[in-house]
Order: structure tokens, then C-alpha cells, then sequence
């Protein structure tokens, strides 16, 4: 089966990511790669290393855009050492200086058509490193149980009218 050319990925727990100390809450699909990439670099063997050096560059999130979204914004508190938001179903309180502004819901990244033909294997790449993300979780915050998220791979056709948030699905995900 050919590797996918589109994934979505549900964000279940506030997700944002860091740059220059700032907090981005936006789904961008570069930085979603980038922090992939890096988890993969850490912990695959060398043999398995892709074409992913991680922090400054990231090969794969250069043919990789966001192409749909319906997300919403979400405030992330912090925890106490020893919880998480993933098991915890009550979140601590938390003073106004010390939470961060994410998101939550769905996005779809697709391969960009504009850089020409994408080669299956670094569909299939991409497809790993976002696999990854389910385990590893995407953004900042990530050990505390931020970014938790749950990838698909899109197969075939898939309309979404966000307007009406019906879909007319006519692809499966697997």
C-alpha cells in the first residue's frame, strides 16, 4: 500500500509550541514535524535515522503544510510534578502568570504538490514521524501531558464542510 499523502491529527489536551519564549497556539505544521523529528532522532537507533537532524531543520516539515483545521483555543495550566493531565481528570489551579494559551481539535497536513513530485519514501517518513506523535506527543509541555495527540492517515478522498462541521466522507481512516 502506498504511504499517505494526508494525515489528521486530534488534539486532545491543550498543545502549543515555543519559539523565542514566546508561545505560538497555532497548528503549525513545520513545528509539529520538527519536535517528531527530534524525539525520533533521540531515541532511534543511528541506522534508523532519517533525513530529520531535528532543532534548526527539519527536511520533512519543508514538504509538509496544514490544509484543514477546526480548532479552538485552549488554556493550558501547569501541573505538579508527579501528575499528569492525562490521568488527573482535575486539573490543578493555577495563577493567570503561569498558564499558556494552546489549542485543541483537528488539523489535516498534507504533502505540499506546489515541490513536485514527493517520493514514496519520504511519505512514508513523514507517515513514521507522525505515527510518533501519538506516543510522543506534539509541543510544548509534552512530559506533563500537554500535546497529547491522535494521528490518522487519510486514505483516498475526504470532503469537510468546517462550516456546518458535517463531513462527506468518502475515504476510510485506518
Amino acid at each position: 500500500m502506498q504511504p499517505a499523502a494526508k494525515w489528521e491529527l486530534r488534539f486532545l489536551q491543550p498543545t502549543s509550541f515555543r519559539s523565542d519564549n514566546v508561545y505560538l497556539p497555532f497548528p503549525i505544521a513545520e513545528h509539529i514535524l520538527r519536535g517528531v523529528c527530534s524525539v525520533w532522532k533521540a531515541q532511534a537507533p543511528a541506522e534508523l535515522h532519517m533525513a530529520c537532524p531535528g532543532g534548526v531543520d527539519c527536511v520533512h516539515a519543508r514538504v509538509v503544510r496544514v490544509i484543514d483545521y477546526d480548532t479552538s483555543t485552549a488554556k493550558g495550566v501547569p501541573v505538579p510534578l508527579g501528575h499528569s493531565v492525562r490521568t488527573n481528570g482535575e486539573r490543578p489551579a493555577s495563577s493567570p502568570k503561569s498558564s499558556f494559551l494552546g489549542f485543541q481539535g483537528r488539523v489535516v497536513l498534507g504533502l505540499r504538490t506546489d515541490r513536485g513530485v514527493i517520493p514514496d519514501s519520504v511519505r512514508q517518513e513523514v507517515s513514521t514521524l507522525l505515527a510518533l506523535a501519538r506516543f510522543a506527543g506534539v509541543g510544548t509541555g509534552t512530559a506533563r501531558g500537554y500535546g497529547v495527540t491522535d494521528p490518522r492517515p487519510i486514505r483516498g478522498d475526504r470532503r469537510r464542510n468546517l462550516g456546518a462541521g458535517k463531513e462527506a466522507a468518502t475515504s476510510t481512516l485506518t
